[in-house]
């Protein structure tokens, strides 16, 4: 994650808790962009499986946000069964 990232999901996340105040019902959704080459690239440098490097990458990420106390309800990735299943 780069600060841009982090930017928006504290914008966002004081969004979703000024709706949740206000009586709306929201529900914060979060994925990782885990398609495209640069993903296929770092897993082969790092002798890994995309899959392996995603559930790494998203371990790390869930952590990172959390640090910044900014709490997902959903948080997934272009790879995940969901994402498949909506798109």
């Amino acid at each position: 994650l780069h600060f841009g990232h982090i930017l928006e999901a504290v914008q966002t996340d004081i969004w979703v808790r000024f709706m949740r105040l206000a009586g709306h019902e929201c529900v914060y959704v979060c994925a990782d962009d885990t398609h495209g080459t640069p993903m296929m690239l770092k897993a082969q440098a790092e002798g890994i499986t995309p899959e392996a490097l995603i559930a790494g990458v998203a371990t790390e990420h869930r952590a990172t946000y959390a640090g910044f106390l900014i709490g997902h309800d959903l948080f997934h990735s272009t790879h995940s069964p969901e994402n498949r299943e909506m798109t």
